[in-house]
């Protein structure tokens, strides 16, 4: 049961990661299009396919939803940031190998400045459901052995 409660937790992480990433990514590019110079949308689009697999990619390398990875927040933290480093990275160097050099940098440093605070807030508030459920668990237990 315990192995079942871990696949399912690894699973709602990384659909909760991609989801906030994808966010991230619509809200940047409202961002510019409303405040800075339009992005076409078919670049928006072949951004959303670039963004999720640069995400998909550096999460596996610095295996961010595994076993060991996820039973220690500090252990999250550090893969998280790892993982936005390398993906930060790579969206760059795609970005400049496909002559797309002239993408404006506003989209992007708003894209990166969302991922950040999104991520530091996603990572916080999972510390605090976990808190909650300790707390809860604790107070069951003392009440059952009370009885």
């Amino acid at each position: 049961m315990e192995n079942h409660r871990i696949n399912l937790l690894r699973s709602l992480f990384a659909l909760s990661d991609l989801m906030l990433l994808n966010i991230c990514l619509f809200a940047s590019h409202y961002l510019s299009n409303k405040y800075g110079s339009a992005i076409n949308h078919n670049i928006y689009l072949n951004n959303i396919f670039i963004c999720n697999a640069a995400w998909v990619l550096s999460a596996g390398l610095f295996k961010l939803y595994s076993k060991s990875t996820i039973y220690k927040f500090k252990n999250i933290c550090n893969a998280t940031w790892k993982c936005i480093l390398l993906h930060s990275a790579l969206t760059c160097s795609y970005m400049l190998l496909t002559s797309k050099a002239g993408f404006p940098l506003n989209y992007m440093l708003s894209f990166y400045g969302l991922t950040i605070i999104s991520f530091f807030i996603s990572r916080f508030a999972c510390i605090a459901f976990e808190k909650m459920g300790n707390l809860d668990f604790d107070k069951r237990n003392r009440s059952i052995m009370l009885q």
